[in-house]
């Protein structure tokens, strides 16, 4: 008997250390990962149909409610308007504070993380306060044209403190819409271009100062087409005011240029937004240059273009990579431009073929593919101007394009 129990307590213990082997194999180890569960597998389409859903309510049926109460205010209020409910005091009033209301909810918005709505409703404030403002001063004549003017700058000022603030591009853009459109909108009928001119420039300063440290690339660009396109529309054409606007001129160009200078100097690269805006702010100033000096002073304007070219040289000096190439390009353009203007005749293409010459060595020693491309092309310039040139007297040799193509042969081969 005693050696069966023993027998049958040997054989349990067998089974126990079978059993035991076997739930060690099957049994997930802690340190390895587990399947994920058919419960949480089936949880994601409902956490993707609960997103979903409050995409729908959060944001197109709040559009949907937005558009529907402003365009139930909007018949309300004509109606009040057409049955003289509301007059115009009451009218401007009444835009200044849903105006501001707009703008104080869009910051609401955007704390709650609705920044497109926010944008939206921002917009839309500030289009009603330009229009009240423009109404109070040339619509109704409430007050004076001044006091509309100085209304809108505080908006202006208003839209880019709030854009700086929330680091917002578009709020900035919708700054500089109005900005621009304040002198427009509150024109007089002897609009006083000083003033404009100063407007501007505060302006401009103001919104480079903001961009400066932001990646805002549209902002400088923009303000700059605004700015040269009140600038020449409003510059005299008779000469009396030679000092001032070329005096403003340089005045928007040092404003413009500071950051892609600055920024060359520190040894960044240069964006596409600060190339584009070193190319039209100094096609903008030879251009205000030229307006004013060509008929009346030509030498001086000569000389305005040279010392234009020399602070490109110095900046094409001190920098590096693309920016080097850049105002050296803006360099040599305005050098061949001064040329053309300075002399006539052979002359032109006598000096044209010597720059060429210049350049391709220049270009070569300094290993810059471009600089030798604007020597071929002025190598190219001075041949085409060559054959203008008319025969003098029908002598054969010792004429004026004779000696030019001995100038040009010796140049081009030397180049």
């Amino acid at each position: 008997m005693d050696d069966r129990m023993d027998a049958l307590e040997a054989r349990i213990a067998r089974i126990e250390q079978a059993l035991i082997s076997r739930a060690m194999l099957t049994t997930p180890s802690v340190l390895e990962p587990r399947a994920p569960k058919p419960e949480a597998q089936a949880a994601q389409p409902r956490r993707s149909a609960a997103d979903a859903e409050r995409f729908l309510g959060g944001r197109i049926l709040l559009a949907v409610g937005a558009v529907a109460l402003l365009l139930g205010v909007s018949f309300f209020l004509k109606y009040a308007f057409d049955n003289g409910w509301i007059g115009p005091s009451g009218r401007v009033a009444l835009g200044l504070v849903a105006g501001a209301a707009f703008l104080v909810g869009s910051a609401r918005l955007r704390s709650l993380s609705q920044p497109v709505f926010a944008h939206g409703l921002g917009a839309l404030g500030a289009g009603i306060l330009y229009l009240s403002l423009w109404a109070a001063g040339n619509g109704f004549h409430l007050v004076p044209t001044a006091a509309s003017f100085a209304g809108m700058c505080v908006v202006t000022a208003l839209l880019v403190l709030l854009a700086t603030r929330n680091d917002s591009q578009l709020m900035a853009i919708w700054g500089l819409i109005g900005g621009f459109l304040t002198p427009a909108l509150n024109a007089g009928p002897q609009p006083s271009v000083v003033t404009l001119f100063a407007y501007l420039a505060l302006l401009n300063a103001a919104l480079v100062f903001v961009i400066e440290k932001r990646a805002w690339k549209i902002i400088a660009p923009v303000a700059l087409v605004f700015t040269e396109l009140y600038y020449f529309l409003s510059v005299g054409h008779n000469g009396n005011h030679v000092l001032r606007d070329i005096g403003f001129a340089a005045l928007y160009l040092a404003l413009f240029m500071s950051g892609p200078a600055r920024r060359a100097l520190q040894g960044k690269t240069l964006d596409r937004s600060n190339v584009t805006v070193t190319i039209l702010s100094a096609i903008s100033f030879y251009a205000a240059l030229h307006l004013q000096f060509y008929d009346s002073e030509r030498m001086l304007l000569v000389a305005a273009i040279v010392a234009l070219a020399a602070a490109y040289v110095f900046l094409a000096v001190k920098t590096q990579d693309v920016a080097r190439t850049l105002f050296a390009a803006l360099a040599l353009a305005l050098v061949t431009g001064g040329i053309a203007i300075a002399f006539h005749g052979s002359t032109v293409a006598a000096l044209w073929a010597i720059e060429g010459a210049l350049l391709v060595w220049t270009g070569a020693r300094a290993k810059l593919q471009l600089v030798q491309f604007f020597g071929i092309l002025a190598f190219a310039m001075a041949l085409l101007d060559v054959s203008f040139i008319p025969l003098a007297g029908g002598r054969l040799f010792a004429n004026d394009r004779f000696w030019t193509l001995a100038i040009f042969a010796g140049s081009f081969a030397a180049a």
